[in-house]
């Protein structure tokens, strides 16, 4: 049975990997985007929105303070993006590249990717990778990776 989960490990990590590599530059091109999606909705909260249900809960978090209309002011404030009802684009609003989230559709999964400074101060990704796709018809599972450090292997 080891060896099993171990080879199912070995593969989830390559698609990590991939993911990381595909989108570790793209941060204009997400960006660019981002700004094109037209009849969009625009939600102000005091904290990122969940990407999957319980998301807050399971690490601990508080839920999201949404507000009614945009704050004056920008400091602790995200500006979380839905076209459809889904969020495809979250960012701070006091600093527009730090946090940035991105949130897309690829081959069957859904994608939350976080951009952030790396050392050069340079927009990139790396810092979370949050995959959310389907197994067994209606089970879904999730996928978390976390970087410390920026920058390339």
């Amino acid at each position: 049975m080891k060896i099993i989960e171990n080879k199912a490990i070995e593969k989830e990590y390559d698609l990590l990997l991939r993911i990381f590599e595909k989108y570790y530059d793209s941060y204009e091109e997400m960006l660019n985007r981002a700004k094109n999606v037209e009849q969009d909705t625009v939600i102000w909260s005091d904290s990122f929105l969940e990407f999957f249900p319980y998301q807050n809960a399971l690490n601990q978090l508080k839920k999201p303070q949404i507000y009614k209309t945009e704050p004056e002011s920008n400091e602790g404030v995200i500006v979380n993006k839905l076209k459809d009802g889904e969020l495809y684009y979250s960012y701070d609003k006091e600093n527009k590249g730090w946090g940035s989230v991105f949130v897309i559709k690829e081959e069957g999964m859904k994608l939350y990717l976080r951009f952030l400074n790396n050392d050069n101060d340079e927009i990139c990704f790396g810092a979370s990778i949050l995959c959310s796709f389907e197994r067994d018809c209606d089970r879904k599972s999730i996928i978390l990776f976390k970087r410390r450090r920026l920058g390339r292997r």
